[in-house]
């Protein structure tokens, strides 16, 4: 389920990304810009990558504040549950286009830093037959299996009827395609959406299960909303900075 920092910015979407991306240091990160507005993509997360017949994706899911151990991420049952079941997700996805007998899991359960949290991330690899095209896959694994949870279907029509803004880019893919390089997908998570005016939105959102506690879902929003809103845990002395109040 996910919630919405909506605000203004100082200085152009570019210096906000910019500044964004020296701060964060993201691994899959995109900028996107037109006569609509523009879009800040500082995602840490893989949606999908393709090199010739090899298909990979790394979701996150699993997150806990920096100043955790990183060791409680493999020790929470129910952070290891819910990543274990996206892999799943993510494994049936690909199964779908996948030659068949391809589909392993190269990293299970590996922590891994991000900008105010740890991440619990496993790696899904498969092969599709060269002539598969970008559409066949893109058909099979969108949207990403780490921001819908399962079953996908159920859980998107749910999504629909809880939340109260549509997610727009966020929750998406950025990246690039090409027949000759093949394709580089991010998880649109941690992304701005800037308009003309200067206003912007940010999601933020977190897997719910049976096991969630409301208080720790909230806290784990604002963590990983604070290195880029210019909240209490980040850095306000920044050329760019939303300005952010809760919708």
């Amino acid at each position: 389920m996910c919630t919405q920092f909506a605000g203004t910015v100082t200085g152009s979407p570019l210096d906000f990304f910019i500044d964004g991306f020296g701060r964060t240091a993201p691994s899959r990160s995109a900028f996107v810009a037109g006569p609509w507005g523009a879009v800040a993509s500082l995602s840490p997360e893989l949606f999908l990558r393709r090199r010739g017949s090899v298909v990979t994706s790394s979701p996150i899911k699993g997150t806990l504040p920096l100043d955790a151990p990183p060791s409680a991420l493999r020790a929470s049952a129910k952070e290891v549950a819910e990543n274990i079941m996206i892999v799943d997700l993510v494994r049936n996805d690909l199964g779908r286009v996948a030659v068949t007998g391809t589909v392993t899991v190269p990293e299970l359960l590996v922590v891994r830093p991000a900008p105010g949290v740890w991440h619990l991330v496993s790696t899904v690899s498969a092969r599709v037959p060269l002539e598969e095209p970008m559409s066949a896959l893109l058909d099979a694994a969108f949207p990403p299996a780490s921001v819908t949870g399962t079953p996908k279907l159920r859980a998107r029509q749910l999504i629909s009827q809880w939340e109260r803004y549509r997610r727009g880019i966020y929750c998406g893919t950025v990246g690039l395609a090409s027949p000759v390089a093949g394709c580089e997908l991010n998880v649109a998570i941690r992304t701005v959406e800037f308009d003309t005016a200067g206003n912007a939105v940010l999601g933020v959102g977190g897997g719910i299960t049976a096991d969630s506690d409301p208080d720790a879902e909230w806290a784990e929003c604002l963590h990983k909303a604070a290195p880029i809103v210019g909240l209490p845990a980040a850095t306000r002395t920044t050329p760019a900075r939303l300005a952010s109040k809760v919708r």
